[in-house]
Order: C-alpha cells, then structure tokens, then sequence
C-alpha cells in the first residue's frame, strides 16, 4: 500500500456528514427535527460512497498488482469493516430479545417493530455474510445503516479486480461503471439493484476524481472550498425530499475536488480543527451505532411517561414532547452515541485494524524471505 497523507478536511467532512445522518434517523419527537437540511441527510451516504472512493483510489490504485495485492488488499478492507459491523449486528440481536420481553411483560405491542418479524434467521445470516445490501428484494434489516457497508465491500472487490486486470484501462473503466450506474439510477431502470447502484456512481466517481488530482495537480483559488460548501448545504435545505437525489453525486465529488485542490480558507482551517478531526475519526462507529442507541432513547421517552404518539414514515410509533424536551432528548443523544462511538474506535474498531495491518506485514515480510 502506498503511503499517502491523511486528509484532515475529507476526515472531518466524514464526521459533518454521519452526524447529519443521526439526525436523519432521530425519532421525529417534535416537528422541528422535521426540517429541510435532516429530511434531506440520508444523501450523506452517497457523499460516503464518493469520499471512500477518493481515498481507496489515492491509497491503492497504483498498489494492486498481483492476485496477493487483492487478497491482502480485501483482507484489510474486510478487517476496517466487519469487527464493528458485527459488534452492532449482535446488539441489535439484543434489541429483538428485548423487544420479545418487552412485549411479554408488558403488554404493550407495537405491530411495526414486532420481534424477530422481518430480524429473522434469514436476516441474520444475510448480514453476517456482508449481504444485507445486495440482495435483490430484501428489506433492511437489524443494523439498518449497514446496508452500506455490505455494498461497499463487494464494490471494493470491483474496484480492486479492475484495477488488477485493466490496470491500463481502469480510469476508463471507472467512468463506464459510474456513468452507467447514474444512468440507471436515472432512468428508473435500476430493477431494484438502487443500494449497489448508488455505491457504485459514488465510489468511481470517487476514484476518478482521486485520479484527475493525482495526474493533473492543480491549485484552486481558496474561495472554491466556501463556494462548494454553501452550493452543497443550499441544496440539502431547499430541496424537497427524495427529488433531484443524484445531484448530490456531482455536488459532492465538487466539494472533495475543491477541498484537496484549492488554497487554504478559513473553512479549510476550521475543519483541520482538532474536535472536528476527531468526529471524522470516529464517524464510522458513529454511523454504525447510532441506530441502535436512536432505538434505546426512543423507548425511554416512550415509557418515561403517557406521551400522545404518532406513526412516522415507516409506521414506527413515536412518542411527542415539547420542543424543550425535544432539544434535551437529542442533545443526550448525540452525547452518547459520541461517547459510545469513543469506545467502540478506541477498543474495538482501532486495535483489530492495527492487528489486521500487523498481520498484513508480517504475512509480506515472510513471502519476501521466501
């Protein structure tokens, strides 16, 4: 693996982004968590898809060069991703037990997250197996933010077989599996292939525009950053929900170009800042957390008192508070799933990648002494 510089804009961007995405999710406890910018947050996982590709393409597209450099090169990739996946797939395991129990000794039954109804075996599995995603048909299930994990895992098998058998070709190969994928998506003619769809317009985006700086270095002028950012935010709070989805594509491929080509801006040194470094090194446990704590706090306002309740998009049962109660509810959220997500990096996703990156060496050090 080629050894580049970590990015500290694009790690804190990361951050900015799951953060959003809680929000995306966040019990609808008061209409003022139904606004423009949060309803519209759920395209932060294509800025995700786009991000992961820049990086991937920058780390490895010169690496891979024998069926040994793809192998090691999935190993770690399966190593980055499955210890917290699989962490959070056994809490929510946890969560259907404790749906079960609740139900038992309570009474209170609620038909839209019934026990272990659409968390089956079947679900179970298929998610162990990094299949949640990529399945034709399926519903989301269990951890329901890692439907994005499943598909970037197989899209960085593509990523890393193109550039092992096309080495000279896969720049344009990136631009086929992009644009073809964004004409689908468009067309409407996805067939129900949208979530691996979607990761692939974004990742090869991703890696094209890695490789246009690679090969073409260019400064931008500084006000590039502020001007993509302000193009980027105005669209999520104008736009209406689930309309003009793929603009986030070009939008966000412009704000990556922008960030690692242009001069310095004061919003380039506001996101090399340290607290918001540290929320870019943290937003995958983030991301992959905050479902289920969403799912502990929003039992707890519903059985801290008799609330009036209302059915969200997906039929869920939401209990209502005031706006102040609202602000504190999500305040302790985000609070928690920080701190969660501080542990979560510092025991469990940080030390198994290190392990992994170690036995990564030690398995090329013996095949270089052989």
């Amino acid at each position: 693996m080629q050894s580049i510089r970590k990015i500290e804009e694009l790690e804190s961007l990361r951050g900015i982004a799951a953060l959003l995405v809680v929000f995306f999710h966040m019990p609808k406890w008061h209409p003022a968590l139904m606004n423009p910018l949060f309803d519209n947050a759920y395209l932060m996982v294509e800025l995700f898809f786009v991000l992961s590709g820049f990086v991937i393409q920058t780390a490895y597209g010169n690496a891979l060069q024998s069926g040994a450099a793809v192998l090691r090169f999935q190993f770690l990739r399966f190593a980055r991703l499955y210890p917290v996946h699989l962490l959070f797939l056994l809490v929510f395991l946890g969560i259907e037990l404790a749906k079960w129990l609740i139900i038992t000794k309570t009474g209170v039954d609620d038909p839209a997250t019934a026990p272990f109804a659409v968390n089956d075996l079947r679900a179970f599995v298929e998610n162990l197996f990094l299949l949640n995603g990529v399945l034709l048909g399926r519903p989301l299930t269990f951890n329901y933010p890692a439907w994005s994990i499943s598909v970037e895992f197989w899209t960085y098998l593509i990523f890393a077989l193109t550039v092992l058998w096309l080495r000279a070709w896969r720049l344009v190969v990136f631009v086929l599996l992009a644009t073809g994928a964004l004409t689908l998506l468009a067309s409407g003619a996805a067939a129900g292939w949208e979530n691996i769809l979607k990761c692939a317009a974004g990742f090869f985006l991703g890696c094209v525009t890695a490789a246009l700086v690679q090969h073409r270095p260019q400064r931008l002028p500084a006000w590039t950053v502020p001007l993509a950012f302000f193009i980027m935010l105005a669209f999520l709070l104008t736009k209406p929900p689930h309309l003009l989805d793929l603009a986030i594509f070009p939008l966000s491929v412009a704000l990556v170009f922008a960030l690692v080509s242009a001069g310095d801006s004061g919003l380039t040194r506001t996101l090399r800042r340290p607290a918001l470094v540290w929320l870019g090194t943290v937003s995958y446990p983030v991301y992959m957390s905050h479902a289920a704590m969403l799912w502990v706090a929003n039992q707890i306002v519903r059985f801290s008192g008799t609330r009036p309740e209302a059915a969200d998009a997906t039929g869920r049962m939401i209990p209502q508070l005031p706006l102040s109660l609202t602000i504190l509810a999500a305040l302790a959220v985000v609070a928690t799933v920080l701190v969660i997500s501080s542990v979560v990096h510092l025991w469990v996703e940080q030390p198994l990648r290190d392990r992994s990156r170690r036995a990564h060496l030690v398995r090329r050090a013996e095949a270089v002494a052989e």
